[in-house]
């Protein structure tokens, strides 16, 4: 009986060593502009106010096979002490994509959820596309390093393969600090008259210190 089940565990493992593998029929590869699965948008302060970053996104497909490429903000841009930037606190820009259509042609927000970014011609096939992502200290004021990251998922139209690629997202806020005149302290200070030899005290204005 052990030999029949021998024979027969054989015969299973040989038909599955000869049959064909799946060949994929959408393929999706991501890196950032300065390589890597990240887009680093660097530094901003006072002295550089706006950061940006691309990240070059390739697709292809096997012929005939369309498809649509789909990102969402898988993992919320957050600092250290918590503090979590809304999406649309940043914004994007794509350029490529001749042969499909792009379905964000112009300088939008970064969004919450799945945003469909581009879907393929009905030929499928190879593109490209460099995608822009900024940030600016006039909508990302408080300091710190922000990390999250965006994943972009190539689906085919017909529901037959998907690939997904995640990048990582950071940007730094540099700590700045400024004083200004309290609003509510006098605008001037003045000298009552003195005689010589006696000092004079001007009456006190205020002061307020913030940081970001």
């Amino acid at each position: 009986m052990s030999g029949r089940v021998i024979v027969w565990a054989l015969l299973v493992a040989a038909m599955g060593a000869g049959a064909p593998v799946a060949e994929a029929l959408v393929s999706l590869t991501t890196s950032g502009l300065r390589g890597g699965q990240v887009i680093d948008l660097g530094e901003v302060d006072e002295h550089r106010p706006r950061s940006t970053e691309e990240v070059i996104i390739r697709m292809s497909s096997t012929p005939a096979t369309r498809y649509r490429l789909v990102q969402q903000v898988s993992t919320p841009l957050t600092n250290e002490r918590g503090v979590a930037l809304k999406p649309e606190q940043l914004v994007m820009e794509i350029a490529g994509g001749t042969s499909g259509s792009v379905r964000l042609p112009t300088v939008t927000p970064l969004r919450d959820g799945p945003v469909e970014l581009f879907v393929s011609n009905l030929a499928g096939g190879a593109e490209q596309l460099v995608v822009l992502y900024a940030g600016s200290l006039d909508q990302v004021s408080q300091a710190g390093t922000y990390n999250g990251a965006i994943t972009y998922t190539l689906q085919a139209l017909d529901g037959s393969d998907a690939e997904v690629s995640t990048v990582r997202v950071r940007l730094r806020v540099s700590a700045m600090s400024a004083i200004q005149l309290d609003p509510a302290s006098r605008r001037w200070i003045s000298f009552d008259a003195a005689h010589p030899g006696q000092e004079q005290m001007a009456d006190p204005i205020r002061l307020l210190a913030t940081s970001n």
